[in-house]
């Protein structure tokens, strides 16, 4: 079994991985070909980047590039959406056939129908979020609903007006109908920032149950969803005070999770036990040795198909990507290492079957590549995009699909 090897400030060097975790990468990359198809949407400028200056217009398009297994970015402008709204969060359906557009200032969800060209067919469907400032969604492991996390801002907001999760089927042609919604009330310790609940994420895992994080709250809710559609609260875990939970990505073969806290500039790492309880196995910062956070905070997390590292984004005075090394046996962190990230690196994906990590600087619009060495060791590759080369201002969300139908043979 393996131990924690790193103190809370940050170690320099990855461990050695095992023939295990080496041996299952080497089968992971050739495994991978072709090229995927990646949707970019924008979330505007950080509203701690006080340099930035909004394009709002400009943010409003959705933007597609080639992904392939180097590394290499290619804009592929004929793919590109105007819509009407803020593509804040992009996700796909269970079969990738279906393009969701979370819009927080239109307090809705346009969905397209994705062809097999990966061309969405226009104009999309709308569909009312559940709640007020949309800002995260994933759909549900059977594939019928889309569970959303209502913020409800703005940030400094005392008192709630549409916090809440909600639950959406998901019908013919990608259409969405509002099934049930729970509103989220409260507050925290940090009256500019918790003074009302936010419900940042909503994540359907793989114990059928539905888990939502509320930076307001220093909170993480489990939900039960029925077959109609239908949540029932389960159980609440209170985090650290102060922390503000964000997003969430699951262990692929534990029963394990990650939290990433924005404000606390921690991951926290937890057991998910009956009944929807969570028992909390670790807490590690993403700091580097010998920075207090102050500026900074905590934005994005992904982990490898093969569980074997976990990556997480800081964004403000300092930008990093923290790799985590993971026990197969335990899913807890045994050593860190850090690599330089763009400007405000809000949005992170896994690409080409976990052979390529893409990370978007909102502050100054690019688009970094990294490929996934053994160990998940981050090396950046010579390849990026800027506006100019077909982003969108402040790029903030990605949608990974698979090589178009079209083009396998």
């Amino acid at each position: 079994y393996c131990s924690r090897s790193f103190a809370p400030q940050l170690a320099s060097t990855m461990s050695r991985p095992t023939r295990l975790a080496a041996a299952a990468f080497a089968l992971l990359q050739t495994a991978v070909a072709g090229s995927d198809i990646v949707y970019i949407g924008s979330a505007g400028c950080d509203g701690d980047d006080h340099g930035c200056k909004d394009q709002k217009e400009a943010q409003k398009v959705l933007r597609a590039v080639t992904v392939d297994s180097k590394g290499g970015l290619t804009a592929v402008p004929a793919l590109d959406v105007t819509q009407d709204g803020m593509p804040a969060w992009l996700t796909t359906s269970k079969n990738n056939d279906c393009l969701f557009v979370i819009r927080p200032d239109k307090d809705d969800v346009l969905a397209y129908q994705v062809g097999a060209d990966s061309k969405l067919a226009q104009p999309g469907l709308t569909s009312w979020s559940g709640g007020h400032n949309p800002v995260h969604a994933s759909v549900s492991l059977d594939g019928r609903f889309l569970v959303v996390a209502n913020y409800d801002g703005p940030d400094t907001a005392s008192k709630n007006a549409g916090a809440s999760v909600a639950s959406l089927s998901i019908g013919e042609g990608c259409s969405l109908k509002v099934v049930d919604y729970k509103n989220h009330t409260g507050h925290s310790v940090n009256p500019t920032r918790q003074g009302a609940a936010h419900v940042h994420s909503v994540y359907a895992l793989s114990n059928g149950l539905i888990y939502s994080c509320d930076l307001g709250l220093d909170m993480i809710f489990t939900y039960k969803l029925d077959q109609e559609g239908k949540l029932t609260e389960l159980h609440r875990t209170q985090t650290l005070a102060g922390v503000g939970p964000r997003h969430i990505v699951q262990h692929p073969h534990l029963p394990v999770f990650y939290v990433v806290c924005e404000m606390g500039e921690v991951v926290l790492t937890y057991r998910m036990e009956e009944g929807g309880a969570l028992a909390l196995l670790q807490t590690s910062t993403v700091l580097s040795h010998g920075f207090s956070g102050e500026g900074s905070k905590a934005a994005e997390l992904a982990i490898l198909p093969d569980g074997s590292a976990l990556y997480v984004t800081n964004r403000g005075k300092k930008n990093i990507i923290t790799t985590f090394a993971v026990c197969p046996q335990k899913g807890t962190f045994t050593s860190s290492t850090q690599v330089e990230a763009p400007a405000y690196p809000r949005g992170m994906t896994l690409a080409e079957g976990g052979a390529v990590l893409l990370v978007a600087g909102q502050s100054k619009t690019e688009l970094w590549s990294y490929t996934v060495g053994a160990g998940g060791r981050l090396t950046r590759t010579s390849f990026s995009l800027t506006e100019a080369d077909g982003l969108p201002p402040n790029p903030a969300t990605f949608a990974v699909l698979p090589e178009p139908k079209a083009s396998q043979v």
